[in-house]
C-alpha cells in the first residue's frame, strides 16, 4: 500500500465466487486471458474461458495448453465467433472478468454485473 495511506491497513481475502467467466481481449489475448483465469483459480473458482475471436491462432494454443493441463470441473474452454459471445454473455455467471470498452459491456452483460 502506498505510504501517502498511513495509518490505513489493507486486506486481501481469496473468497471463491463460484463459476466464473473469463473474456478475453484481442489486444494482448494471452495476457489478458491467462491472468485473470489464473486470479479465479487461486480464489478457488471453477473457470469458463473465451479467448477472443479475434486472436484465433492465440484462441487455438489458449485452447489447447488449458484442456492438457486442467480438468473439465476446473477449467472449460469454449471458442467461437460474435454469436458464441452473446451466448457466453448471456449465462448466469457468478461473476465475469472482461476487458473491454464500457459501451459493449453495458450491451452485453446482465445488469447484476454493471457496477461491481
Amino acid at each position: 500500500m502506498n505510504w501517502s495511506f498511513f495509518p490505513s491497513k489493507a486486506k486481501l481475502v481469496y473468497q471463491p465466487l463460484g463459476v466464473v467467466g473469463v473474456i478475453g481481449a484481442w489486444n494482448y489475448p494471452a495476457l489478458l486471458t491467462l491472468s485473470p483465469l489464473v486470479n479465479a483459480l487461486a480464489a478457488g473458482n471453477r473457470v469458463i474461458v473465451k479467448p477472443s475471436e479475434l486472436a484465433p491462432a492465440t484462441a487455438e494454443v489458449i485452447c489447447g495448453m488449458l484442456t492438457q493441463c486442467f480438468r473439465d470441473d476446473r477449467v472449460d474452454v469454449v471458442t467461437g465467433g460474435a454469436e458464441l459471445a452473446a451466448e457466453f454473455a448471456a449465462i448466469p455467471f457468478d461473476h465475469i472478468l472482461f476487458t473491454g470498452s464500457t459501451r459493449v459491456g453495458t450491451l452485453s452483460f446482465p445488469r447484476k454485473f454493471a457496477f461491481q
